[in-house]
Formats: structure tokens, sequence, C-alpha cells
């Protein structure tokens, strides 16, 4: 009966300590792409680094503490800037479900988060595509890809890059372990 009271208390301190750094991880994550980005704006348009960090924690940690960053973050960055209807929290979390079963299939590097982020911007395309869809009630034009499109994926593929470094840094603390331990 002792050593259970351990093991749940052990579980606790690991649950506060994921919810603490993640949080402060996320929150200056989504506050920077909602403010700092939004009026940068490199490459033309405003990287996504949210999707970044759930890439890293589905990488380095699981699939479940990915899943609860998403749609927390999604609620997050509609409430600093999307532009209704947005679904960001849904997206989010779909795309964690997507990336999820990727990520299970790859070795945790820098090079396999890389490869990773591929897919990530192709969905980040599709669902700035389908919000400008339901946005504008009609069809975008094909220049949207050159002038929206184009520019949001190499602007979130490039800015994501860093954001792995900063979700391995967090992960130290909650001493989450990845795939495998080198």
């Amino acid at each position: 009966m002792y050593g259970n009271k351990r093991v749940d208390a052990a579980d606790k301190r690991m649950l506060v300590r994921r919810i603490l750094v993640y949080g402060a991880a996320f929150f200056l994550l989504c506050t920077l792409q909602c403010s700092f980005f939004s009026r940068l704006k490199p490459f033309g348009a405003v990287p996504d680094i949210t999707l970044g960090a759930m890439c890293g924690i589905l990488m380095l940690d699981n699939k479940r503490a990915a899943a609860v960053c998403a749609v927390c973050a999604g609620y997050f960055i509609d409430a600093l800037g999307a532009v209704p209807p947005s679904f960001s929290p849904l997206f989010y979390l779909l795309c964690v479900v997507i990336l999820g079963a990727i990520s299970d299939k790859i070795m945790p590097s820098f090079l396999s988060y890389a490869v990773l982020l591929v897919p990530t911007v192709i969905l980040r395309v599709a669902f700035t595509f389908v919000n400008m869809w339901i946005y504008m009630k009609a069809f975008p034009a094909i220049s949207v890809l050159w002038t929206v499109l184009l520019p949001e994926m190499l602007s979130t593929f490039v800015f994501c890059l860093p954001v792995y470094f900063v979700i391995k840094l967090c992960v130290l603390p909650i001493e989450a372990k990845g795939h495998f331990k080198f």
C-alpha cells in the first residue's frame, strides 16, 4: 500500500512538471507567433511555430502530451488572433493524430524532426487553404498558392527548425523518455 502512494505521488509530480514546463513553453511560442511574427511576417507569411513544438513533443515525449498541448495551444491561438470561424484546436489535434502515426516509425533526432516537418507544413497549408475558402465563401484563385501558401510553407518550415531545440530543453526537466535512449 505504501509503495503505491509513492508511485502515485511521483506520477503527480511528473504531471505537474509537464504542465508547468510545456505550459510556459507554449505560452511563449503562441505569444511569439501571434504578436512578434504577425507583425514581422518573414517570407511574407506568419509561421506556425506551435506546430513545430507539437512535432517536437511527438518526437521527444509522447502522443498524449502532444494532444493535450495541441488542444490548449489551439484555444490559446484562437483567443489571441484568429479570424472566425477558426478550428485551431481541432486542426492541431488532427495533426497530432496524423503526425503521431508517422513519428512512431522514426527515431527521435533533429534530422527526423526536419523530415517530420514536411508533412506538417503540408497540413498547415491545407488548413490555411480551407480557412480561406470558408472566409471568402468561394474557391481561392490559383495565385493564392504563390502569394499566400508557398510563403507560409517556407516560413513555417524555417522557423520551426529552432523550435526543436526549445522542446528538447523542455523535455530535460520533466525527464520524458523518447523512443530510444542514447
